[in-house]
Order: structure tokens, then sequence, then C-alpha cells
């Protein structure tokens, strides 16, 4: 029996082989290609909702500081409000008071023979006590003592009459110790007013 010879010839089947492989390397760089811009398009889509995410966190920190300068605002605005309506009921009595003729009074008595003076201080038309001529300072202090035995604090309203007789030998020094008194006396009693009387005219 003749062998024959068998002869496979796989040139072909190479070449397949070949074109397959290079298609499968072609479409796998391409996958990887949309692979890495699906990823990078991503991360800009999520970059984007972080700074969006950032932007809208500092607005919203821009409107909490806004509303709670706004709310301290109202605070303020409510207690001016509430001091101011305490204010007016200080001011009201005050002016009650003087309507009524129970005001403080103070009237400049000179001594004409020992060349000394005193400060007689009225409550309405009731004697309280007098001060006698000294620093301002001293007169100052018994002034607020005389204020404070008379029920008055430092948030009252209190409203002033000053008399003197301007024609009166010495009068014009304890005019000025007396006007001292009362800005020193001013610094503690902050509405404290007094008006001036020269009863030196009333008599002309």
């Amino acid at each position: 029996m003749n062998k024959r010879e068998i002869i496979l010839d796989f040139t072909s089947l190479l070449d397949v082989i070949m074109i397959i492989l290079f298609f499968f390397i072609l479409f796998s760089h391409m996958e990887a290609i949309d692979a890495i811009e699906e990823k990078e398009r991503m991360q800009a889509e999520h970059s984007q909702i972080i700074e969006q995410a950032e932007q809208i966190k500092s607005e919203a920190e821009e409107l909490l500081a806004d509303a709670e300068i706004k709310n301290q605002q109202a605070e303020e605005f409510l207690s001016e409000v509430q001091q101011s309506d305490s204010r007016n009921a200080y001011n009201i009595e005050g002016i009650m008071d003087f309507s009524r003729g129970l005001n403080i009074r103070l009237n400049l008595n000179m001594n004409a023979e020992s060349g000394a003076w005193e400060l007689d201080i009225f409550c309405g038309d009731d004697f309280i006590d007098s001060i006698r001529k000294d620093s301002p300072e001293i007169m100052q202090q018994a002034f607020s003592d005389i204020i404070a035995e008379k029920g008055y604090t430092q948030e009252d309203t209190i409203l002033c009459v000053f008399t003197y007789n301007a024609t009166e030998s010495g009068t014009r020094s304890a005019y000025k110790s007396v006007k001292e008194m009362f800005e020193m006396f001013k610094l503690d009693y902050q509405h404290f007013f007094c008006s001036e009387a020269d009863t030196s005219i009333e008599k002309e």
C-alpha cells in the first residue's frame, strides 16, 4: 500500500487569525478610550456637582450670616423701643411732678453779713435741706445724697428750677460754683434738667 504525503497549508488560516486579532485589539483599544472618556466625563460632572455644592454652601452661609445680623439688629431695635418706652414713662412722671409743683427747687440764699451763702433745696413748697458754700465736689456729693434720700434714681427724669438774685453781692461767684455742681451731678444723673430764674428781674 502506497503512502501519500499530506501537506497542510495554514497560511490562509493564519491570515484569518491575524485579522481577527487585529480587530480584537482595535475594538479593545476603542473600548478603553470610551471607558477613559466616560471616566473623565463622570469626574467632570462630579467636580461640577462639588463646585455647585460648595457654592450653595457658601450662599447658605452668607444668608445665615445676614439673617444673624438682621436678627441682632431686630433685637437691638426692640431693646431700643423698650428702653424708649421706659424712658418715656420716666419723662412723663417728671413732667407730671413739675406740672403739679412737686419738682425740685433750689434757691441761692446769699448772706450779706457773713459773705457766705447757702443753696436751699425744696420739693414743691416743702423745705428739704440746705447745702452750705463749699467746693463744687463736696456740694455735688451733698446734693446727690439729698436727691437719693428723696427716692430719685439715676434713671429718673428730674426737672429742677434754680432761682437766684443777680443783684446781690457775691452772686456771680456763687452762681458759677452752683453751675459746676450741676455739671458734676449730671455725670451720674444724666436726665437732670434745670431751668434758671433771676428773681431780681421779677422784682423790677
